[in-house]
C-alpha cells in the first residue's frame, strides 16, 4: 500500500487521516441532500461501503448556507461539511470575483468572504474550549470546499482558538483559489499544514479564476463590477454542467444563437466550447478588472498508470506543488483537455475513494451503528454535538420557572 499513500512524505498536513479523508468525502457528497432525512439515508447508505465512521449529526435549517455538523466518536472528531453550489443563482453569488481586504493580510475571494461571515464561531469555539481532545474538521466540495477553507481561516484568526490551532483543519475537494498572493504566502508561512486540498486530474473549475486574471487587484467600481458578474453569469452557467436540468442550458443557447441540445453529452461539449470561446475573447478585457488568484496549503490530484501499457490501469494520488497547481491551468488550452462531469461529486467519490483508498484497502472495515439526527432527547446530552441543539421552547419554559421558584 505504500506506493499509494500520498500521506508518506515528511512534510505533509497534520491531519493525515485516510480514514478521515474518505468521511470528508462522505460528508461532502451527502450535504447536498434536500433535507436531514435524506442526508440520514445518504449516510447510512455509505456507511459500509465508504467506512465513514459517523454516528450522529446536525442538519442545518433555515440557513442561507446549507451545511451538517457530524461525530466519529471513535476518532474524537467533529466534522463540518458545507453543501456546494445546488443552484445557478447560488453559483452566480459565488463569483463576485473583486477583492475584499482580510485581517491577515493581502485579501480574499469578495463572494467567498461574504458568505463565510455568515457562519457563526463561537459554537465551534466553545466545542474545541470544552472537548480538549477532538479535532474539528472543516469540508466540502466546490462552493463548499471555498467556504470550508473560508471558515477555517476565519476559526485560525480568532483569539477565542489561539491555543487550539493544531486541532483545526480543512479538506475541500475541486475548490477554487479563494486568496491573491500576499494572502496566501502568509497562510503558506504560518498555515498551510492545517489545509490540504483534492483536484481530480481534468478538473477546470479550481483553475478558472486563476485563468482570467489581473495582476493589480484594485478595488473596482460598481459599473466595472457589474460587467464582470454579467461575464461571469454567462460564463458560470456554461460551467455549472450536470447541476442543472438541459432546459436551462437550452434557453442560454438561444439567447447566444446556438442550438437547442437533448442530450446530456452534447450539453457539456457545447458547454466546453463556449466557455472557451467566452474566455478566449474576453480574457485582455478581464485581466482589467479581475484580481489574481493563488493556492496555498497542500495539494493532491488524481492520476493513474497502465503499467504494461494495457487497458488495466493502477490509479494514485499525488502531490502537487504549488508552483505547478498554479500553472496547471495553462494546460486547458492544450490538447489534454478537460471534462465537465469530473467536477461533480460523484466523481471525486470515484477517483479518490473507491479507485484508490478503496481499491488499495486503505481503510480497515468495521461495524457501524445507523446515523442519527441529535435532537433535544435525554440519550443525546451526552454528545459532543448537543452544543448545537436549540432546546424547545418547553423545556425554557420549564427551566424559568424553576428557576423563579
Amino acid at each position: 500500500m505504500a506506493e499509494f499513500a500520498w500521506f508518506d512524505k515528511k512534510d505533509k498536513p497534520i491531519f493525515d487521516s485516510y480514514s478521515g479523508i474518505s468521511t470528508c468525502l462522505a460528508l461532502s457528497y451527502a450535504v447536498y441532500a434536500s433535507d436531514a432525512k435524506a442526508c440520514i439515508s445518504t449516510l447510512n447508505e455509505l456507511k459500509d461501503s465508504m467506512q465513514h465512521g459517523i454516528d450522529q449529526i446536525l442538519f442545518s435549517t433555515n440557513c442561507k448556507r446549507q451545511y451538517l455538523i457530524a461525530s466519529k466518536p471513535k476518532e474524537k472528531e467533529i466534522y463540518v461539511a458545507f453543501r456546494g453550489t445546488e443552484s445557478w443563482k447560488a453559483l452566480l453569488s459565488s463569483f463576485q470575483v473583486y477583492v475584499h481586504l482580510n485581517d491577515f493580510k493581502g485579501t480574499f475571494h469578495a463572494g467567498y468572504y461574504q458568505q463565510a461571515k455568515l457562519i457563526p464561531l463561537a459554537p465551534f469555539c466553545y466545542l474545541l474550549n470544552k472537548h480538549q481532545d477532538y479535532k474539528l474538521i472543516f469540508t466540502g466540495h466546490s462552493f463548499g470546499g471555498a467556504l470550508a477553507a473560508m471558515v477555517t481561516m476565519n476559526m485560525l484568526g480568532d483569539l477565542r482558538t489561539i491555543n487550539f490551532q493544531d486541532r483545526i483543519h480543512c479538506v475541500a475537494f475541486g475548490s477554487p483559489f479563494i486568496s491573491n498572493k500576499a494572502c496566501s504566502q502568509y497562510i503558506n508561512d504560518r498555515l498551510k499544514h492545517n489545509f490540504q486540498f483534492y483536484i481530480n486530474h481534468s478538473d477546470i473549475i479550481p483553475y478558472l479564476l486563476t485563468y482570467v486574471y489581473n495582476k493589480s487587484g484594485e478595488f473596482l467600481s460598481k459599473e466595472i463590477k457589474k460587467k464582470c458578474n454579467e461575464w461571469l453569469e454567462v460564463l458560470a452557467l456554461s460551467l455549472i454542467g450536470g447541476g442543472i436540468e438541459i432546459g436551462l442550458f437550452s434557453r442560454l443557447a438561444r439567447r447566444r444563437g446556438g442550438k437547442r441540445w437533448t442530450t446530456q453529452a452534447e450539453c457539456e461539449s457545447a458547454c466546453l466550447g463556449l466557455s472557451k470561446y467566452l474566455i478566449e475573447t474576453c480574457r485582455d478585457h478581464l485581466k482589467e478588472v479581475l484580481p489574481e488568484y493563488f493556492p496555498f496549503g497542500f495539494y493532491y490530484s488524481t492520476a493513474c498508470t497502465s503499467p504494461d501499457g494495457g487497458t488495466d490501469k493502477s490509479f494514485f494520488l499525488k502531490a502537487l506543488p504549488l508552483e505547478e497547481v498554479c500553472m496547471k491551468e495553462n494546460r486547458w488550452s492544450s490538447s489534454e483537455g478537460y471534462a465537465m462531469q469530473d467536477h461533480y461529486i460523484n466523481n471525486y467519490v470515484t477517483e479518490i475513494y473507491k479507485n484508490v483508498i478503496q481499491k488499495n484497502s486503505m481503510v480497515a472495515y468495521r461495524e457501524h451503528s445507523p446515523v442519527r439526527l441529535v435532537d433535544n432527547c435525554y440519550e443525546f446530552s451526552t454528545s459532543p454535538l448537543f452544543i448545537f441543539v436549540v432546546p424547545k421552547t418547553e423545556t425554557w419554559k420549564w427551566k424559568n420557572t424553576c428557576n423563579e421558584n
